[in-house]
């Protein structure tokens, strides 16, 4: 199972490196963004966000999310995309909002990638919730 995988691995990182869990953030780029919403929704961690580049929400997730903690999140997404269309996120956005999560957005132009300037976006993002 690969949450078990992840969450193992989660635990490994943690006691090798000692890193502060309330800073941890999730990002998954394309089917990665359906894993960092499972391991999101299981519980093991409460991330400080997850971060959806060019993927979709999850159906087994999308039914969880009235009974799960909430987490920031920021999708990110080429509008040129033809791997995963774009609607994907606009119905991750729509489902999450409709629960009360904290959804940020950053729309792009340009394909199935996470291009450099958008990685500063994310940094940004990322450095914003830390500080909150």
């Amino acid at each position: 199972d690969n949450l078990v995988y992840i969450a193992q691995l989660y635990d490994q990182l943690k006691e090798e490196y000692g890193f502060d869990e309330e800073k941890v953030f999730l990002l998954g780029f394309s089917q990665g963004v359906a894993m960092a919403f499972r391991f999101a929704s299981v519980g093991h961690i409460l991330p400080r966000g997850v971060i959806a580049c060019g993927g979709d929400l999850p159906p087994d997730v999308n039914d969880k999310l009235g009974t799960i903690d909430r987490y920031p999140v920021l999708v990110v997404h080429g509008t040129q995309d033809e791997t995963v269309k774009p609607v994907k996120s606009e119905e991750c956005i729509a489902a999450l909002t409709k629960h009360n999560f904290k959804v940020d957005q950053h729309f792009f132009v340009g394909a199935h990638e996470i291009p450099e300037d958008v990685v500063a976006e994310i940094n940004a993002w990322i450095d914003a919730r830390l500080a909150e």
